[in-house]
């Protein structure tokens, strides 16, 4: 400033040079740290354990890496969708298949058993939570084999031989 014209040619080359560097300048790349970390903490987790990891995979199948720092709101989106799909993971309920088969097996009638080994049996069935997520399975595995247990501890009651004695009381001692 507060040169003459005659070193306008000076001036215009400045004015080209600068705005030759602005056209050179190039946006750093955005930060996707914590795009990495959502999916690092993903792959930590066991698939096979959630009913809905599909969420998780396709919240990780939309991360672009091509966004700049003047998208770094977009990127900061993708980790909360990551995260918020990790956040939203439902584990799948333990099998009970087996023990529902054991608990089939019980008798129809458990009259003719020994009272104690009824309530043995009724007090494991007792103990039976239906509620229990995949992490507890070895749990739901440890009743099947509490209830086989107490099937197989099933004791029948003695026989009652007081008709039989009764009748045999009523035979003449001499039947001569």
């Amino acid at each position: 400033r507060g040169w003459r014209v005659a070193a306008q040619d000076e001036v215009d080359a400045y004015a080209a040079a600068i705005n030759a560097a602005v056209a050179a300048l190039q946006l750093k790349g955005a930060d996707y740290s914590a795009v990495d970390a959502a999916i690092e903490a993903a792959n930590g987790l066991d698939k096979t354990l959630y009913t809905n990891f599909s969420a998780v995979t396709a919240a990780i199948n939309a991360v672009n890496r091509n966004y700049k720092a003047d998208k770094q709101a977009e990127v900061d989106a993708m980790a909360k969708a990551i995260n918020d799909a990790i956040n939203a993971l439902t584990l799948k309920t333990a099998d009970y298949s087996a023990l529902e088969e054991v608990l089939a097996t019980i008798p129809e009638s458990l009259e003719n058993y020994t009272d104690e080994t009824v309530e043995t049996l009724e007090a494991v069935i007792s103990t039976i939570e239906y509620d229990l997520d995949i992490t507890k399975q070895a749990e739901v595995d440890a009743l099947v084999e509490a209830v086989e247990a107490a099937i197989d501890a099933l004791a029948l009651k003695a026989a009652d031989y007081s008709e039989v004695e009764a009748a045999i009381a009523k035979i003449p001692a001499d039947l001569s």
